[in-house]
């Protein structure tokens, strides 16, 4: 009787296990960020087409702040996070107000769809400058 319970109850929990969830890697962003100097000395307007890394399909109802750090010199150059205008079609942009020329490191934290982050290198120039990759 005992053995027919637990039986029973192992073949009910079993299936619950093996349910499968929607992945996190199927969700993953990527970010192509291209930059065009303004008027106003190193400070620029950038544009960020996001899309599902997976499908390629762009991401139209996102949510989030940029903010940049500069690679070679961590935490001695850091922009506060500045909301994004949303453009449609997965375009995005955001004016940033930089301390010099060089690489940045852009961090996307997102509210919506989910939470996440993005973090993608940009190198910056008098003119402007352009994503070199992403990552999550």
């Amino acid at each position: 009787m005992f053995k027919l319970r637990l039986l029973s109850i192992i073949g009910f929990t079993l299936p619950l296990l093996v349910i499968p969830t929607s992945s996190q890697a199927a969700d993953k962003k990527s970010a192509q960020v291209e930059c065009a100097a303004t008027d106003i000395r190193l400070t620029y307007d950038c544009m960020i087409t996001l899309t599902n890394k997976k499908t390629e399909q762009a991401i139209d109802d996102a949510e989030f702040t940029v903010s940049a750090d500069m690679t070679s010199m961590p935490g001695a150059h850091t922009i506060k996070p500045v909301a994004v205008i949303n453009h449609g079609k997965g375009m995005y942009q955001v004016h940033l107000p930089l301390e010099m020329y060089g690489e940045w490191a852009l961090t996307m934290d997102f509210s919506q769809p989910q939470r996440d982050r993005v973090v993608t290198k940009v190198v910056i120039t008098k003119t402007g400058g352009g994503s070199t990759h992403s990552h999550d």
